[in-house]
C-alpha cells in the first residue's frame, strides 16, 4: 500500500470530507494464473469513530474535529483480499490544523436590575463572559483566553461603570446612591490582545430601581 503515510486537516472540515486514498497492490491475482480474481477487502480498525473507509479504500470524515481537544489521529487501517484471513494493517497519521474562530459573547445581550441604595463603588453588576473555539474566559486560570474586555460607550455617558480588561467583570465606578438615572446602557466589546479579532459591539442593560427609603430621626 501507499502507507504509512501523513495528511493534515483542518478543524473546521466537514463530515463526508476525503481524507485519504488507499491504493493496493494484490501480487496474487496480478501475476498467477489463471487469475484468482481476489477482492481487496479495507476496514479502519482503529480510529476514535472519526473516519469510515468504503469499498475503493476512500477515507473520509464522520466526526468534527477540534485542534484544542485532539490535534493528531492515528488511523489503523486493513487490507485483505477473499483469500486472506488476518489483516494487514498500516497507520495513516491525520494531523488536525488550527483556525482561528472569531471570538463570540456568551452573554451578552442582556439585562440586569440594581437597586440605587446599594450603587456604591466596587459593587458588583454583571460578569461579561466571552469565548473563542472551545474556550471560555472563565474563573479557571487553565480556560482563560487571551482577551480584553471594554466598555467603548455609555449612555448616558457619566462614567459610572467600569469592567476588568482580564476578567469581564462589570463594577460601579463613582456612587449612584443617590442618582436620579434609571435606566443605563453599556456597549461593551472583546478582542484578542494581539488585535487578531474582535467581537461586535454588544450592550448590556442597567436597570436602577429608586426604593422609597422611610424617614428616619437624626
Amino acid at each position: 500500500t501507499d502507507l504509512p503515510a501523513t495528511v493534515q486537516l483542518a478543524e473546521d472540515v466537514t463530515i463526508g470530507t476525503y481524507v485519504f486514498s488507499v491504493k493496493v497492490k494484490d501480487w496474487d491475482s496480478e501475476y498467477e494464473w489463471p487469475n484468482t480474481g481476489d477482492t481487496i477487502e479495507y476496514t479502519i480498525l482503529q480510529s476514535d469513530n472519526m473516519f469510515s473507509i468504503d469499498s475503493n479504500g476512500i477515507i473520509t470524515t464522520t466526526g468534527e474535529f477540534d485542534y484544542e481537544q485532539a490535534d493528531l489521529y492515528n488511523v489503523t487501517v486493513g487490507i485483505r483480499d477473499s483469500t486472506s484471513r488476518d489483516w494487514q494493517v498500516e497507520i495513516l497519521l491525520v494531523e488536525v490544523t488550527d483556525v482561528n474562530e472569531p471570538i463570540e459573547f456568551d452573554n451578552l445581550p442582556a439585562t440586569v436590575e440594581k437597586d440605587a441604595q446599594f450603587l456604591r463603588p466596587g459593587t458588583f453588576i454583571y460578569d461579561v463572559n466571552a469565548k473563542t473555539d472551545t474556550r471560555t474566559n472563565s474563573t479557571d486560570p487553565s480556560s482563560k483566553i487571551n482577551v480584553k474586555y471594554m466598555i467603548v460607550g455609555s449612555d448616558p455617558a457619566d462614567g459610572a461603570f467600569t469592567i476588568s480588561e482580564t476578567t469581564g467583570r462589570v463594577t460601579v465606578k463613582k456612587s449612584l446612591v443617590n442618582t436620579q438615572v434609571r435606566n443605563y446602557r453599556l456597549a461593551i466589546v472583546a478582542a484578542e490582545r494581539d488585535g487578531t479579532y474582535t467581537t461586535g459591539v454588544e450592550y448590556l442593560d442597567i436597570v436602577i430601581n429608586h426604593v422609597n427609603q422611610p424617614p428616619y430621626f437624626k
